[in-house]
């Protein structure tokens, strides 16, 4: 098991007790005009592969609160050349995601608060890739760029383990599109061309936010 998987179980443990500890009492979903959390968000249930992001939760009247939230994501691989004389093969790439929402509490059961809302975000993104090629000789490079735009409707439920700690999942509804550019450079040459126009509507995977209120 992964070390981040490792840590995000041990979590999910840890919080699930402070809430089996603090069943005793009344739990009531901290809706109110003026609470605030941190939100760590989770994106698919593979915990091998999950997308990462942290944010914050405002509410501005009882029962509506604003978000936001920002993540980062970065790899890079090195492929080792199977041929002797030519070089190792690399790439990376680095995405910035930002989105910003509103949440509408629209009921409450006991510890478990369904709500509608609406998001939209940018993602900005890059990526390199160097060939394998033979040492000595001229290489060359591939490098990309993109911008993504969405915006969609949000579904979601927040259950309250304990007065502080809550659980959400969401689906979202929405519609991305994502624009870019190519370059691709050898012998001293850059050639550029545009990516192919991205546009997709539909639902998303679903979501796993932790809110820690303060």
């Amino acid at each position: 098991m992964r070390p981040m998987t490792r840590l995000f179980v041990a979590m999910v443990v840890c919080v699930l007790a402070v809430g089996m500890v603090s069943a005793q009492d009344a739990i009531k979903p901290q809706t109110g005009m003026g609470s605030k959390a941190l939100l760590f968000t989770f994106q698919g249930f593979n915990v091998d592969q999950f997308n990462y992001g942290v944010g914050l939760k405002f509410y501005l009247a009882p029962s509506t609160a604003l978000r936001a939230s920002v993540g980062v994501g970065y790899s890079t691989t090195t492929q080792k050349s199977a041929s002797a004389g030519y070089t190792d093969s690399k790439s990376d790439s680095l995405s910035l995601p930002i989105s910003a929402g509103i949440e509408f509490h629209v009921m409450t059961t006991k510890a478990v608060t369904l709500y509608l809302g609406a998001d939209a975000g940018v993602v900005t993104g890059s990526g390199t890739y160097d060939p394998s090629y033979p040492v000595g000789g001229t290489g060359h490079k591939s490098t990309s760029s993109f911008t993504m735009l969405q915006a969609s409707g949000i579904l979601g439920a927040e259950y309250f383990v304990s007065q502080s700690v809550s659980f959400a999942a969401e689906y979202h509804l929405g519609f991305a599109t994502r624009t870019g550019t190519y370059e691709y450079t050898s012998g001293g040459q850059t050639l550029k061309s545009d990516m192919p126009t991205y546009t997709q509507i539909g639902t998303s995977a679903g979501m796993l936010i932790l809110a820690i209120y303060f």
